[in-house]
């Protein structure tokens, strides 16, 4: 595995979401690997780019982050809205907990591995 940073703004609720877009750009234009691995539901939400292009995606949940008492209306509602392209567009998804992992199951008939 090769870690590799890019630029990002340095800005609350926004700094993963541009790092990971600006990451998936990267890989597309010059760094081709075997897998794209996205962590968290939210920075995923850019996982259906490489899966239209071919690329092989594994997306990691961390937890049911729309759940979280730390997001407001608008966060949790956008939470909701990004997890449906990192379940669907995932070749394969990955868990952290049963309770995701059932709520998955349940929610969009998707099998995940919990890990």
């Amino acid at each position: 595995m090769i870690i590799k940073t890019v630029p990002t703004l340095k800005v609350k609720s926004f700094e993963k979401m541009t790092a990971s877009f600006i990451s998936t750009l990267k890989h597309l234009i010059k760094d081709h690997t075997d897998i794209v691995h996205f962590h968290a539901f939210g920075p995923s939400m850019f996982c259906f780019i490489p899966r239209l292009l071919g690329e092989k995606v594994v997306v990691q949940g961390h937890e049911l982050e729309w759940k979280r008492s730390k997001w407001g209306i608008v966060g949790r509602l956008f939470l909701k809205v990004t997890e449906v392209p990192c379940i669907k567009c995932s070749h394969v998804l990955t868990v952290v907990s049963k309770v995701q992992q059932d709520y998955i199951k349940e929610k969009y008939e998707k099998e995940s591995i919990y890990i």
